[in-house]
């Protein structure tokens, strides 16, 4: 048990040895594991400090490059700072001589400011005296003139205007003859075919299947005139005006004549409506009637007594010729009327051809021989004293060409019929000196009457134009612009005849009362002894022109020579419209004519075959013709002077008044041009009247 209990305490004992070895070994292999966990670290720690320390080898390696680098540089900087150093030295010597030449300068500035300083201040002063000086200058006006002021260009735009104006008024009377040749035409086609015209309606053709017929004859050949007239009228004929305006206008070396489609297209619808309205007008009576009334002939006109042979102190004296002729007359009213109409719108158109020159032909005689009679107008410069200008008049005035002379003031300024502006127009200031010595100078009267005018303290004289624009008469009050936009009123006491711009004449008195200040004379007119002697001219310029107190020479022959220009180029228009006017005379007589003959085939082949003579059977139907010249003729007169005015008033321009009379000879030449063409047509027709058939004539067409 003894035994038992050591062994057991033996056992125990080695037991808790063991356990305790156990335990040491379990702590040895605990701290062994731990080792090498740690060795692992350390391990990790060497393969981390070894790359580091190959990063830091590198990063060693990329500092002695930059070094290397930074070293170059800094030779480099070393090389710089030893040039700039240099450079240094070398503007520091520089400076030291810079120094010397301001001492230099300094001692010579030193040395000449006292000379110039008196001079400085007697400049100063002078300067001072300078602004002052410029202060009592009165501040410029400004002028900004466009090629509106240009006088070719502005002449020019006159002249197309006027062309233009005119172009709006023939035009119409050309398609109204033109209506009226196609009337008769189209009438006398129908006539001459009404079997026909019967046939075709027994036939059953609707009437607008055989008016069809005329109305196409008609379109087709109005289409083709058209054409023809087209290209005439708008190459050719603008070709020969601005010709003609090429003689007047030496710098107009080039030119077009387009076609205006606007202008075709307008004219050719006129002519085909007035062509084919007379066509269906023509066609309309034929197809009222019956086809079996269409396939006989036209009755003959029935003759009936005439107003005249009520007359009876004028019938008997008529032999039987002239009877007959009377008679005939009022039997084809149609052909009456036409060809009065006929031949009166050819005297009209003559007329007012010739008349047209007349009156453009006015404006330079009536204007610078009756009007203003002077021949010389001096401008005399602003600035110029009284005195000095008072010494160039008398200078003027003792030149052995001169007769008289005259200060006076002439001006632009703005007149209207209303204190606001209505009507507004610009116009020239005209103030004499001397009001009474102005009739020498100017010529202000009544265009009509031929009553002279005297200027009045209590009003104005004003242009005949001026107060149609302007709608007032004598006794009215026209405002005049004093100053800007106020105007003021003035009475106006005559109305005189002037043709070329606007014009208001005023006493000086006048003006001081409406103005509220002196009047300022600026120029000087001049009447010569002898006013056709044009060889002083180029003395008389080179002698004021040097002369500093004339800023300018203007001559009226200069301004005559430009309107004979213009009328030499309107001459070319006048020729135009007697040329076409004698073609329409032409065309409306022959065409007239040659129905009266037609219609009057059988009459005449009668007369024939009753003996009557082939001059005999001519005077026949030349008498009507020449009773029928007489009353277009006589027509044509009133209705010339009717148009002539109306054609006036139309091409007039605000600035330009045309001449209203039409001289003697226009009226001869226009009724020996219409006798003319009449007696033309008249031969013409001899021959053909010769050649009637007398047997075929007078074939019973049953």
């Amino acid at each position: 048990m003894a035994d038992y209990t050591a062994g057991m305490s033996a056992y125990e004992d080695n037991l808790s040895e063991l356990n305790a070895n156990q335990a040491k070994l379990n702590a040895q292999k605990q701290v062994l594991t731990e080792s090498k966990q740690t060795i692992a670290a350390k391990e990790q720690e060497l393969a981390s400090a070894q790359n580091t320390i190959a990063e830091n080898e590198a990063s060693l390696d990329s500092a002695k490059a930059e070094i290397a680098e930074n070293e170059q540089k800094l030779n480099d900087a070393q090389s710089e700072i030893n040039k700039n150093e240099k450079k240094l030295a070398d503007a520091k010597n520089e400076i030291k001589e810079n120094e010397q030449k301001l001492t230099d300068g300094q001692a010579e500035y030193d040395a000449e400011y006292e000379e110039n300083h008196q001079k400085l201040e007697d400049a100063k002063a002078d300067i001072i005296q300078a602004k002052a000086d410029l202060a009592d200058v009165d501040v410029p006006e400004w002028y900004v003139l466009d090629r509106n002021y240009i006088t070719t260009c502005v002449a020019y735009a006159q002249d197309s205007e006027r062309i233009g104006n005119i172009g709006n008024v023939f035009p119409v009377i050309f398609f109204l003859v033109a209506a009226l040749v196609s009337l008769t035409t189209m009438t006398r086609m129908v006539e001459e075919e009404r079997v026909q015209i019967g046939t075709l309606k027994a036939l059953g053709y609707r009437k607008s299947s055989i008016a069809a017929k005329y109305v196409m004859y008609a379109f087709l050949a109005t289409m083709l005139g058209g054409t023809i007239g087209t290209l005439i009228g708008q190459i050719i004929f603008p070709a020969v005006i601005m010709n003609a305006y090429k003689i007047a206008y030496v710098t107009l070396t080039d030119f077009v004549t387009p076609i205006h489609l606007k202008y075709s297209l307008i004219s050719m619808i006129a002519a085909v409506v007035s062509t084919t309205a007379a066509t269906l007008a023509a066609c309309y009576k034929e197809l009222l009637a019956a086809p079996a009334e269409l396939m006989r002939p036209a009755a003959p006109k029935i003759g009936k007594r005439v107003f005249l042979e009520r007359i009876t102190f004028i019938w008997k004296h008529l032999n039987f010729s002239n009877k007959a002729a009377v008679r005939n007359l009022f039997r084809y009213k149609k052909r009456l009327f036409m060809t009065v109409l006929g031949i009166g719108g050819c005297m009209g158109l003559l007329l007012v051809g010739f008349g047209v020159k007349d009156s453009i032909m006015t404006i330079g005689d009536r204007q610078y021989n009756f009007i203003h009679t002077y021949q010389v107008k001096m401008t005399l410069a602003d600035a110029d004293t009284d005195e000095e200008k008072q010494e160039v008049l008398d200078s003027v005035l003792k030149e052995s060409t001169t007769k008289a002379a005259m200060l006076s003031h002439e001006s632009t300024i703005d007149a209207c019929c209303g204190a606001n502006g209505e009507k507004k127009q610009s116009t020239y200031l005209f103030i004499p000196s001397d009001a009474d010595e102005l009739d020498e100078f100017v010529s202000l009267q009544n265009r009509i009457s031929g009553q002279k005018y005297t200027l009045d303290d209590e009003g104005v004289i004003i242009s005949e134009k001026l107060a149609t624009l302007l709608d007032v008469s004598e006794g009215d009050d026209i405002y005049l612009e004093v100053s800007s936009l106020n105007y003021k009123p003035v009475k106006v006491m005559h109305i005189a005849e002037n043709y070329y711009y606007h014009y208001v004449y005023m006493t000086p008195e006048c003006y001081q009362s409406l103005f509220g200040k002196d009047i300022e004379y600026d120029e000087i007119f001049v009447v010569n002894k002898d006013p056709e002697d044009i060889s002083y001219e180029n003395d008389f310029s080179a002698k004021y022109l040097d002369n500093n107190a004339v800023s300018g020479i203007t001559f009226t022959r200069t301004i005559s020579d430009r309107i004979e220009s213009m009328i030499t180029s309107m001459n070319i228009v006048t020729y135009v419209l007697v040329v076409s006017a004698g073609l329409l005379a032409f065309i409306v007589l022959y065409n007239l004519n040659n129905i009266n003959i037609s219609e009057r085939q059988r009459e005449l082949a009668t007369l024939k075959v009753l003996g009557f003579y082939d001059g005999e059977i001519s005077m026949y139907v030349f008498r009507e013709n020449i009773m029928l010249t007489v009353l277009g003729t006589i027509f044509g007169i009133f209705f010339g002077i009717w148009l002539h005015r109306f054609v006036i008033l139309t091409a007039e321009l605000d600035i330009m008044m045309f001449g209203r009379q039409i001289y003697t000879k226009s009226y001869i030449y226009s009724i020996l041009l219409t006798i003319g063409f009449s007696i033309i047509v008249n031969i013409v027709m001899h021959w053909k009247m010769k050649k009637i058939d007398m047997i075929e004539s007078l074939k019973s067409v049953e």
